[in-house]
């Protein structure tokens, strides 16, 4: 036993030597690492010390339409995607020859809409009206009739309605049986 306990005691010596040696040796590396040649000096210039300030969604419609309604006559946002990357530009229409009739002017519009469908970039107002309506049948929730009350037990000693989760009733304590529930209504 006086063995073991002064074997004992060594191990706790060397590791209470070993901890000294690492504390002395992670001081003496401090007092190195506070030298002026070892400090390290960020450049300031290159760092914004303000805070980033992340808009709202609201927010960012608001500058997109106070953006688009500012726009002066025949100019549009255009956004091209292409598969490497998409980009934003501002486009400017040709302005329309002078005198020309309403009429004609709806013509013009109506054969460049009839264009864009054909070629895939609009869609008929009426077909994307059924769509929509069509995606909001498929996820409305069907209601619960009002006049439809919740399963009840009925009690086999005096006939009052319980709880389906009731063990016992609640008029009289009778013990209720495991019987199917009674849809009240």
């Amino acid at each position: 036993m006086a063995y073991d306990q002064r074997e004992k005691d060594l191990r706790k010596a060397e590791q209470k030597n070993r901890y000294d040696r690492f504390i002395s040796n992670l001081e003496q590396l401090l007092h190195i690492l506070r030298q002026p040649q070892y400090i390290i000096r960020v450049p300031v210039s290159n760092y914004d010390h303000q805070p980033i300030r992340h808009i709202s969604e609201s927010e960012m419609r608001d500058k997109m339409v106070r953006e688009l309604s500012h726009l002066p006559n025949r100019i549009a946002r255009v956004k091209l995607m292409d598969s490497a990357l998409a980009s934003s530009l501002k486009m400017e229409t040709l302005p329309l020859p002078a005198g020309i009739p309403a009429a004609a002017l709806l013509q013009r519009v109506a054969a460049i809409q009839a264009q864009n469908i054909a070629a895939g970039f609009l869609r008929d107002r009426k077909a994307v009206e059924q769509e929509i309506n069509a995606h909001r049948k498929q996820w409305t929730q069907p209601k619960i009739a009002s006049n439809i009350k919740p399963a009840m037990k009925l009690c086999p000693m005096c006939g009052a309605e319980n709880n389906v989760e009731a063990t016992t009733c609640i008029s009289c304590n009778e013990v209720l049986a495991t019987s199917t529930p009674r849809r009240r209504g």
